[in-house]
C-alpha cells in the first residue's frame, strides 16, 4: 500500500518536482536498502549516529572509523518517489523544540561553527561576541532566518510522510536501537563519542539568574572551560512562550507522539 506524502498535494497547480515543500522534505528522506525503509533525517536530532548506521547496513562505509563520510554523502541513500510509495516502513526521531533550540545554539552559533556565518549572513548581525540567546530566539522569528539553516529549522518541514510507522523520541534514545533492530535489522552504531556532539564530556552547571541574557563571549568561555549550561535555564516565561509561537507544528507534533517528555515536561 502507498503512503500518503505530506506535501505532496500541497501545491496542486504544479507538477510534483515543483513542489518546494516536498522536494525539501525528499531531500532529507534516506533508504535502508535491505529492508526498504525509510528514515526521515532531522538534524539535531541524533541524525549523524543514524547516517552512519545506515550507511554501513548499506554497504557504504566498512567500520564506524569512516563515519565522516556521510558529511559529503547525505543524497546518497535518497529514493525515488516508487521508493517513497511503497516503502515497508517509515520513521523518524522528533526532539523536544526547546531543548533542540539550545542545543543549536550552543553548538552552532556560540562554537562559531560555519552555521554562525549563515546566521550573520541572514540576519545581518557582524559581532557575535555580544548575542544572547534571547536575541538569537527574536531573529528567528523572521521566516526567512528560520528557514536559512538546516539546524534551526523547523522539524515538521523534514517529514516527506503525512504520517510513520513509529515516531521515536530523541530524548528516549537508547530505546530506538533495540526497536529498530527487532522491526528492520538495523543495527545502530552510536556516531556521539566520534562526532563530539553531545554534552557528556562537560560539567553541567546552574546559573542563579539563568542564561538568557548571557552574551555568547561568556557561554565560548565556559563551554572551553569544561561546564554546560543547563538547556531549561535559557528560557524565561516570555521566551517559553515566543518559541512555542515560532515552533507551534513542532511543538503539537512532538506532544502527540512523545507525551510527558521534552524540556519542560511536568
Amino acid at each position: 500500500m502507498a503512503h500518503l506524502l505530506r506535501y505532496g498535494a500541497s501545491v496542486n497547480t504544479s507538477i510534483l518536482r515543483a513542489n518546494p515543500k516536498h522536494n525539501f522534505a525528499h531531500t532529507h528522506a534516506l533508504q535502508v536498502f535491505d529492508s526498504s525503509s525509510i528514515y526521515s533525517m532531522i538534524p539535531k536530532n541524533g541524525c549523524t549516529t543514524l547516517r552512519v548506521s545506515i550507511a554501513l547496513a548499506n554497504g557504504m562505509i566498512a567500520d564506524r572509523s569512516q563515519w565522516e563520510w556521510v558529511h559529503l554523502n547525505n543524497d546518497s541513500f535518497r529514493p525515488n518517489l516508487k521508493d517513497l510509495g511503497l516503502a515497508r516502513y517509515r520513521f523518524t526521531i522528533l526532539r523536544c523544540p526547546y531543548g533542540r533550540l539550545v542545543s543549536c545554539y550552543l553548538e552552532k552559533i556560540v562554537r562559531r561553527s560555519p552555521d554562525a556565518a549563515k546566521f550573520q549572513a541572514a540576519t545581518g548581525i557582524s559581532d557575535l561576541d555580544p548575542l544572547t540567546f534571547r536575541q538569537f530566539c527574536g531573529a528567528l522569528a523572521q521566516l526567512d532566518v528560520l528557514r536559512s539553516n538546516l539546524h534551526w529549522r523547523p522539524q515538521i518541514d523534514f517529514l516527506v510522510y503525512a504520517d510513520y510507522d513509529d515516531y521515536f523520541c530523541f530524548e528516549s534514545f537508547g530505546a530506538i536501537a533495540a526497536t529498530l533492530d527487532t522491526r528492520i535489522g538495523l543495527r545502530i552504531v552510536d556516531a556521539r563519542p566520534m562526532a563530539r556532539h553531545d554534552s557528556s564530556q562537560y560539567e553541567t552547571v546552574d546559573a542563579s539568574c539563568g542564561f538568557a541574557d548571557a552574551e555568547l563571549r561568556d557561554l565560548e568561555a565556559m563551554l572551553d572551560s569544561g561546564r554546560y549550561p543547563r538547556p531549561g535555564q535559557f528560557y524565561d516565561a516570555a521566551l517559553i512562550e515566543q518559541t512555542g509561537t515560532i515552533y507551534r507544528d513542532d511543538l503539537v507534533l512532538y506532544q502527540q507522539h512523545c507525551p510527558g517528555k521534552g524540556l519542560f515536561a511536568a
